[in-house]
């Protein structure tokens, strides 16, 4: 009695159903990138599930850098909250409060 023989159509189909399932994955990898294309769409969609610090950094940093300083220190607090010696953090939140010293008033600008 061969085992060889009656194993392998069961070999074969857990072949296929893990090429089926990476396949899988890899397409809602794609479309998950596709929905959310962006470091800010995907960082703010992550905060739904997690209060991760890099996160918090990385989009007040995106914000920063898009001229939005206010919206930025309120990613940069929590950061700085939670790890308040770290220098990188520091450094990003005194960023954006000179930004937000230097930005010219709305009413000012006519």
């Amino acid at each position: 009695m061969s085992f060889s023989h009656d194993s392998a159509p069961r070999v074969r189909v857990k072949k296929m159903i893990a090429a089926g399932l990476l396949i899988l994955w890899t397409s809602s990898t794609r479309l998950n990138i596709a929905l959310r294309n962006t470091d800010q769409k995907n960082y703010e969609w992550s905060l739904q599930y997690t209060r991760s610090v890099p996160i918090y950094v990385n989009l007040g940093l995106i914000y920063l850098r898009a001229g939005h300083p206010d919206e930025a220190m309120s990613y940069f607090k929590p950061a700085l909250d939670a790890y308040p010696d770290d220098p990188a953090i520091q450094a990003a939140y005194h960023a954006a409060l000179k930004a937000l010293q230097t930005k010219p008033n709305p009413s000012e600008v006519q």
